[in-house]
């Protein structure tokens, strides 16, 4: 399967006039990039962007390449600190390489994201910026991601997939279809499979 990486779509934006990253990097999100390298760190590249470069999702780390991507919310610096923490503990659990590890089930590949989130707090913790992901926002995180667990299996379910990176964009569509409301994805979905 082919993916444009960040790196070129910041590139293609470039050519059609579109400045999508933000110079100088803030200097919340470029202390606690700079203290994440200092505790070794094997992430390559940050871009902190004016918008995101996929549907519904604040950050992305590549593992191929070890490149991350932000976006910078400046009314809401926490939300992009957050953001960069997260993509910083999944490139601490899954080091840059050609062929990284993709999860094989839809179970593993959110069991991924609950461990990901937990590190993310972790290294708010040991960064001195722990305000950033206070344990009831951990909470928080945590049971999204069971629900967001079951919202895929029954996506997959709905569309006869089993494949976890298809469940995410067959997800994500009908998180767009739905107005992005993730409420009105969870009615449709449950419905369809409870009746089916």
């Amino acid at each position: 399967m082919f993916i444009l990486r960040a790196k070129d779509q910041i590139d293609l934006a470039e050519r059609i006039g579109e400045h999508l990253c933000v110079t100088p990097i803030p200097p919340m999100l470029a202390n606690i990039w700079e203290e994440a390298k200092g505790m070794g760190n094997p992430a390559r590249d940050l871009y902190v962007l004016t918008r995101p470069l996929s549907v519904a999702t604040d950050g992305n780390y590549e593992a191929q390449t070890g490149d991350i991507w932000v976006v910078f919310h400046p009314q809401d610096l926490e939300r992009s600190a957050e953001a960069l923490l997260h993509e910083l503990a999944h490139a601490e659990r899954q080091p840059p390489t050609p062929e990284p590890h993709i999860p094989a089930t839809i179970d593993e590949d959110w069991d991924e994201e609950a461990a990901t989130f937990t590190r993310a707090a972790e290294l708010a913790q040991e960064m001195g910026c722990g305000a950033v992901i206070p344990p009831a926002r951990l909470d928080a995180q945590l049971t999204d991601v069971e629900e967001l667990r079951e919202l895929h299996h029954a996506a997959a379910q709905l569309f006869g997939i089993i494949d976890p990176f298809l469940a995410r964009s067959t997800y994500k569509a009908l998180r767009l279809a739905a107005g992005r409301s993730i409420r009105a994805v969870a009615c449709c979905l449950l419905h369809q499979t409870s009746s089916s």
